[in-house]
């Protein structure tokens, strides 16, 4: 009965927090069943400034779209779900990630466009599963030299880097 309880009150906390943001229940559904054995969850263009940490009790999600919302952090529980083949959080304002995005070693698509990124966490290479990876459109993006060649690693692995080579002919790399 404990288990029961616990379950339904991250439930009950993931649902209050999705009406009052007007996530509707096709994109987050309100059904114990249906939520429980979602894979794609789409929240983009939903002017979001924050995510209930009870996302990550969805562990079988393999698609997270985050996109066009007004998030500042990445939360590093998103790296809890080791699932996940996809994350879309390009249009935000995000200024870093948390280098325990290396625990998504099944990540193949990974969408950090027009965000406010400084810099990126080295563990990043460890993503080797990693095909198609945006970083164009971060304006105070300064990789330093070493993150050059960490990104040209992740591209001699077979990433397509949207956005490394205007870095590259813009800082004169």
């Amino acid at each position: 009965m404990q288990k029961k309880s616990t379950e339904l009150n991250w439930l009950n906390k993931l649902w209050s927090w999705a009406d009052k943001n007007d996530i509707s229940s096709d994109r987050l559904p309100r059904d114990e069943k249906k939520i429980l054995a979602l894979t794609n969850l789409n929240l983009g263009h939903s002017d979001l400034t924050d995510l209930p940490k009870e996302i990550e009790n969805l562990t079988n999600l393999i698609k997270l779209n985050i996109r066009a919302n007004n998030l500042t952090e990445f939360p590093i529980w998103i790296t809890n779900l080791t699932n996940l083949t996809e994350i879309e959080f390009s249009f935000n304002n995000l200024r870093e990630v948390p280098k325990e995005i290396a625990n998504l070693n099944n990540l193949t698509v990974l969408h950090l466009g027009d965000n406010n990124l400084i810099s990126l966490p080295y563990e990043i290479v460890e993503l080797t599963k990693l095909r198609e990876f945006s970083i164009c459109g971060n304006n105070y993006f300064s990789p330093l030299s070493r993150q050059i060649s960490w990104l040209r690693s992740l591209q001699s692995n077979g990433a397509r880097i949207f956005g490394l080579d205007k870095i590259i002919s813009d800082r004169g790399f």
